[in-house]
């Protein structure tokens, strides 16, 4: 693989949001303090063309340990996974320097992993981190995420196909923390202050769609899983081991619960004032499993306090998730180890595993209404499942052609009507009542009724 030009860094950050529409992104420093002799991490959101100005500005000054965001976000978002609303590509962070490889070149190990992994394409771009190095996938478009994209669940599939590809990885130091698309990644031609090496970046010029990458990824799932797919198809399949892979499914359902309790503060007068500690360690539970890291974990909820309910400040501060963390902790740590989630489950018993929360019980001890949650995705209770259920299965029935029950009774009487003028016309000609009934292939009584209503 040919590796042409090297990238500076207002560059590397105009390259990775070519096509966006006007994002927020982040530019995040871990700077050091003379007066407290610590380094110490801040960030800010910005738009494209400040954060441009930004990073040349670090170039210039060769700052140490800077970085960036590489998909973009909504401007009353913050640096969350769920704030994320335009995908740019795929990328997975090599920290190699730890593994059988560590004497092997950025462009050696890249021509190792394209190898000995064929269903890989090339990566766009490659950037040696000063310890490590991070390979970039960039798509074609950008993948945006609104209201008309929001049934096809594009960052569920994202981030389903992002950790099985950093899983596939792992052995030559992928890094399992860049699961998160709300990940910073170094920015090329700032310093790594760890061994004062510059970073650098390269590319290839090769773009993909979205769907191409996706389609190479999970091939390679289905050739590892053949009882199951990664993600779901299109249109349903009718073969019963088509399932979905758990992955998909934990972020998705995730994703949608942590929706449902967003869309519950807003009805609500657009933030919560009651049952805040509840909502709050619910949201937790829930970005559980749509979260790779504590870092973003915490993240998740901060900002769903800070944005969803009263005195958020006070909140921040004294609403305690902490058992929630220590048992997502407990369990990505097995997770990192390739056990399965009934593995971990057996393992760590239901005392020390992740919480699980059924709707059911969301709905209890929020008090959700009825009318509440006729709003929500998935957090409902018996009743209104009740009443889904039923209009699913109604509309599958008109989908395959089979009537509803007032088509089916004015059917019934449009046929009666017939044959009632059948019979008077019958009968007006002069056949007897047991004529009729030969005629008509019907019982003398029905004749006889039908006679008398005609």
């Amino acid at each position: 693989m040919n590796l042409q030009g090297k990238l500076f860094a207002s560059t590397f950050v105009e390259d990775v949001y070519k096509g966006t529409r006007n994002p927020k992104l982040f530019l995040a420093r871990n700077a050091f303090q003379p007066e407290s002799g610590e380094r110490e991490w801040s960030q800010h959101g910005c738009n494209l063309a400040d954060a441009v100005e930004l990073a040349s500005q670090y170039q210039h000054d060769n700052a140490d340990d800077c970085y960036v965001t590489t998909h973009g976000y909504g401007f009353r978002g913050n640096r969350t996974t769920s704030s994320v609303n335009q995908l740019t590509g795929f990328y997975v962070d090599f920290d190699y320097y730890d593994t059988e490889y560590a004497h092997l070149s950025v462009t050696d190990l890249l021509d190792l992993v394209l190898s000995e992994n064929p269903w890989l394409p090339e990566p766009t771009m490659v950037m040696s981190s000063g310890k490590g190095c991070w390979m970039f996938w960039k798509f074609q478009r950008v993948v945006h995420l609104t209201e008309n994209t929001a049934q096809w669940n594009y960052l569920a599939q994202w981030q389903t196909s992002q950790t099985f590809l950093v899983s596939q990885l792992k052995k030559y130091g992928a890094d399992p923390k860049c699961c998160d698309a709300a990940r910073v990644v170094r920015l090329p031609e700032t310093i790594n202050s760890k061994n004062g090496r510059k970073a650098e970046a390269w590319e290839t010029g090769t773009t993909y769609k979205f769907g191409d990458i996706k389609k190479a990824i999970s091939t390679r799932y289905r050739e590892l899983n053949p009882k199951q797919i990664l993600l779901p198809d299109k249109a349903k399949s009718k073969r019963p081991n088509r399932k979905v892979s758990f992955l998909f499914n934990w972020y998705s359902l995730a994703d949608k619960r942590m929706n449902d309790l967003k869309t519950l503060a807003s009805l609500r007068g657009g933030r919560l004032s009651d049952h805040r500690r509840m909502a709050a360690w619910c949201y937790a539970v829930a970005a559980t499993n749509y979260c790779r890291t504590e870092d973003s974990l915490r993240s998740e909820v901060s900002s769903f306090i800070s944005n969803y309910m009263t005195e958020p400040e006070k909140n921040l501060k004294t609403i305690n998730y902490e058992s929630t963390v220590k048992r997502f902790n407990n369990h990505m740590e097995l997770r990192l180890q390739g056990m399965t989630p009934k593995q971990i489950e057996a393992e760590l018993g239901a005392s020390n595993d992740m919480y699980t929360n059924s709707h059911n019980y969301i709905v209890n001890v929020l008090a959700i209404t009825p009318a509440e949650q006729r709003k929500m995705k998935v957090i409902i209770g018996k009743a209104e499942k009740k009443i889904r259920d039923a209009k699913r299965k109604d509309k599958e029935r008109r989908e395959a052609g089979i009537p509803t029950r007032s088509e089916y009774d004015n059917e019934r009487s449009r046929v009666k009507a017939e044959s009632v003028s059948e019979a008077l016309r019958l009968r007006a000609s002069g056949l007897s009542v047991r004529q009729i009934g030969v005629t008509m292939g019907r019982g003398i009584g029905t004749i006889h009724r039908w006679l008398k209503e005609g």
